[in-house]
């Protein structure tokens, strides 16, 4: 069984072009719920279905191997904004936890106690980093623009990876407006500063000093950046991973 510390943050990346054993599948959808393989099987295309139903038992499987639980055997409830957590009542430690997946690869963060969010995403994937005037901070947008071309949309999921992370910690989703807080990349050291109006929720339940962010690049195909609630020195710790099959080194 594994173990995790209170100032310890653990980030588990599998990828679904990995996981290609029948039996390997068939053993993910025995532990989820009806419900569960219902939302998997909406989805239309295969890739789809499978990057679902990989994140479910990702889940299920690395809360069994911090409580040495069945991993059929746990229950979700979601918040007002569709954030998951552990419905009250089970046997097991304040775990707290938080899903990410995009392009073939899903990620997972766990910690002891504290919110947690995760984002993962292609710097590869299309898009028009000129939104990052209508949806960053004057300060991110003017990051992003003055990059090199060949540099910008790396620079624009550096920045969105980290505000869907803090977003997803909070567990309000886009009520948080994205321009209401920014984050400086080009310090040592990832820190947030709040803009909200005097009285405002974003200035009344922030506290910059109260959120540790980390950011890993598992390769050059993908970006993932990671937010934790707390005052002190967090370790995070990053992992590959085959769901009910194996733990690789990431960095940490």
């Amino acid at each position: 069984m594994l173990t995790l510390g209170s100032d310890t943050v653990c980030i588990f990346l599998a990828r679904t072009g990995r996981i290609n054993d029948p039996e390997l599948l068939a053993a993910y959808r025995s532990v989820l719920s009806p419900e569960e393989i219902r939302k998997v099987d909406r989805y239309r295309f295969e890739k789809d279905r499978k990057l679902s139903l990989v994140a479910r038992a990702l889940l299920r499987y690395l809360l069994s191997e911090y409580t040495g639980r069945d991993p059929a055997s746990f229950a979700f409830v979601t918040n007002a904004y569709g954030k998951p957590a552990l419905a009250p009542g089970q046997p097991v430690p304040d775990l707290r936890f938080n899903l990410s997946h995009s392009s073939g690869a899903v990620a997972c963060g766990l910690a002891l106690g504290r919110d947690i969010g995760v984002d993962v995403e292609s710097p590869d994937r299309k898009i028009d980093t000129g939104i990052s005037d209508r949806f960053f901070s004057p300060h991110e947008a003017g990051q992003v623009s003055s990059c090199p071309e060949s540099e910008r949309h790396r620079r624009f999921f550096d920045i969105w990876t980290l505000k869907e992370a803090y977003i997803k910690a909070r567990g309000k989703g886009l009520s948080i407006p994205l321009d209401s807080f920014s984050f400086d990349l080009d310090r040592p050291e990832i820190s947030i500063r709040f803009h909200g109006e005097p009285g405002s929720d974003e200035a009344e339940d922030s506290d910059s000093s109260g959120w540790r962010f980390f950011r890993w690049r598992p390769d050059a195909g993908l970006t993932l950046a990671a937010c934790v609630q707390s005052r002190g020195d967090i370790m995070f710790r990053a992992f590959d991973c085959v769901p009910f099959q194996a733990l690789g080194p990431g960095s940490g």
